[in-house]
């Protein structure tokens, strides 16, 4: 499975426009072009977060991973104990806070992606 991630931000709003594609869906596609062209959609209001695993997003399931799960992500990453992946998760959700909140001045902002078993 491929994630695709951007935001579109606004002062008014921001919407977040996620494609989950399986194998052979043009995920791979999708991807090179929205981040061959990041600069020129930034200039509309487009954000595509680099923070979750430049350019395609592959650290982002681990957000939702329960304590105990380890897979090959985990393994790529370092993750190996439950106090790892706990602070692997704090990064990334910190970074993304970041890099929304410094595209566009937000105030607040929200991450929560139920766990996946």
């Amino acid at each position: 499975m491929h994630l695709v991630i951007f935001y579109l931000l606004t002062n008014y709003y921001m919407k977040c426009f996620l494609h989950i594609g399986t194998e052979k869906t043009a995920t791979t596609t999708l991807q090179n072009f929205l981040h061959l062209n990041r600069d020129k959609f930034a200039k509309y209001g487009f954000l595509l977060p680099k923070n979750a695993g430049y350019p395609n997003n592959y650290k982002l399931p681990i957000l939702a991973y329960n304590n105990h799960r380890r897979d090959d992500l985990t393994n790529i990453n370092g993750i190996y104990t439950e106090e790892s992946l706990i602070q692997f998760q704090k990064k990334i959700n910190e970074g993304l806070k970041t890099e929304i909140t410094e595209s566009n001045q937000l105030f607040f902002f929200h991450l929560s992606i139920s766990n996946l078993d």
